[in-house]
């Protein structure tokens, strides 16, 4: 079970998914619920749209990306604005994320460059 606070803005101005590969940022896409809802999920109405990223979202999902405890061929880091007003993280997804590409097509060829590049390091590595 995962509890977290509620957080208002994810019902008013939804919560961003930044989109890393290889540590270079690919593009964001912003998940927002039906109205009168909180949930993003699509089967339960919500709806993900490519977006531009808020600014100082990139430079976050790129500093939690640097903590994580090792490289990362892809990332997605989930964005929202707190109570506060601030950026926070909601989300490091490091393990079989959604990445969205069927909303920024552009982002497919830096995904397969980063896996091939992986594959490649990986190969040098055991050769």
């Amino acid at each position: 079970m995962m509890i977290q606070p509620f957080l208002s803005s994810i019902a008013t101005e939804g919560e961003y998914a930044v989109i890393l590969f290889d540590s270079a940022y690919s593009h964001t896409v912003v998940k927002r619920p039906k109205s009168g809802d909180f949930r993003v999920q699509p089967h339960l109405g919500g709806k993900t749209e490519p977006s531009e990223a808020p600014e100082g979202a990139v430079e976050l999902a790129r500093a939690a990306l640097a903590a994580a405890p090792a490289d990362a061929t892809y990332a997605r880091v989930d964005i929202v604005r707190g109570n506060d007003g601030q950026l926070q993280i909601m989300e490091l997804e490091l393990i079989e994320p959604a990445l969205f590409l069927d909303v920024a097509p552009h982002g497919e060829e830096a995904f397969a460059n980063a896996v091939i590049a992986a594959a490649e390091r990986a190969k040098l590595l055991n050769a």
